[in-house]
């Protein structure tokens, strides 16, 4: 989800993001090998603010946003004729940092609004992960 509140050349931003995955490990060909899952999670909360540059060009802008990620991974595995490969793994990260750009406002409809971004984004935080 993205909202944005514009002014005359200005705007607020903020945007919401969450996607999950699930990504089996599986080896077919071999009776002692490895095989599981592992589910991933990552929610992305930013904020921030645009502006139009050129008067004469509304539809084109710039951007800063402040950002926070948290990103999760757990995964069962079992495998080995002695059972010494089953384990569970757990990870998590947590980042802050910033996202700068440029963007366009495209109307194809009235009140609805396409907005393609290309940006750079630098996040920096911690990283744990736990195997038992």
């Amino acid at each position: 989800m993205f909202f944005r509140y514009g002014f005359q050349r200005a705007a607020l931003r903020a945007g919401l993001a969450f996607s999950q995955q699930v990504t089996p490990a599986e080896i077919s060909n071999c009776a002692d090998c490895l095989s599981g899952e592992t589910a991933s999670h990552t929610l992305t909360w930013r904020a921030g603010g645009q502006y139009a540059v050129l008067p004469q060009v509304k539809w084109l802008y710039t951007f800063l946003d402040v950002a926070y990620r948290a990103t999760g991974a757990r995964g069962e595995y079992t495998g080995g004729f002695c059972g010494c490969l089953d384990n569970t793994v757990t990870a998590t990260t947590r980042m802050g940092g910033a996202m700068a750009g440029i963007g366009a406002a495209l109307h194809p409809l009235p009140r609805f609004y396409l907005s393609p971004e290309l940006y750079i984004r630098r996040l920096r935080g911690a990283h744990r992960r736990f195997i038992r």
